[in-house]
């Protein structure tokens, strides 16, 4: 319960703070005469040799969550706001795009086998037709380290690339002078000091979550019935 009490506050902090430091209206200016997202990403995925990646704007416009998926190489998007930030978010989703498609991959099938398992090891408590109480734990914790360890790794890495990329974007894009782009830089590594401990925290509780759930589920069962 701790850590569901302290991942939202700590969410909440993350998104308040990196919000402030988004709406930096000098910065927001100095960068305003740039392209527009999709032609961004293009010249990112040129800057890393990886042109091929198709990219296409979310069809979910209330969606502020830009994506890379791995199984058809595709780029999705956000509706992201005219700010310094939406570089480095576009950068980081050209990074997934270059990492260990084995990594990627797996760590597609193992989200999904997680939740599916996770699910269906509720179900089967519930209709009392789960005999293997402790196995089942086991199992989706198991296959959970390992989902939530590659999601780590692979996120980790597109952030640390992220920020180098969108600079070099910003340096050969020409229009923004290199005052500017030291202070984008900086402003850049807050985010990102915030986001890798954001991530190695949801990643830890995701699993835990689960598990508490579960635990507690079994419990209720086992005293009213």
């Amino acid at each position: 319960l701790l850590l569901i009490v302290l991942s939202k506050f700590l969410f909440k902090v993350n998104i308040k703070t990196a919000k402030n430091i988004a709406e930096d209206k000098a910065l927001n200016n100095a960068t305003s005469q740039l392209p527009e997202n999709i032609e961004v990403c293009k010249s990112i995925l040129k800057i890393i040799n990886n042109p091929e990646v198709k990219i296409e704007n979310s069809v979910n416009k209330n969606s502020g969550t830009s994506l890379y998926i791995a199984i058809s190489d595709k780029i999705l998007i956000a509706d992201l706001k005219e700010n310094f930030t939406r570089f480095q978010t576009i950068a980081h989703e050209c990074a997934h795009s270059i990492q260990n498609r084995f990594l990627q991959i797996t760590h597609f099938v193992f989200a999904n086998l997680f939740k599916i398992i996770f699910w269906i090891s509720l179900i089967l408590v519930i209709i009392e037709k789960n005999n293997y109480i402790l196995q089942s734990l086991i199992t989706f914790s198991v296959i959970g380290t390992v989902y939530s360890t590659l999601k780590y790794v692979l996120e980790k890495d597109a952030i640390i690339n992220s920020k180098p990329l969108a600079i070099q974007y910003l340096k050969e894009s020409k229009k923004v002078d290199n005052k500017t782009i030291e202070n984008i830089e900086n402003k850049y590594t807050k985010i990102n000091d915030m986001g890798l401990n954001y991530i190695k925290f949801t990643c830890i509780l995701d699993v835990f979550l689960r598990i508490f759930v579960y635990c507690i589920l079994v419990y209720l069962k086992e005293l009213f019935v």
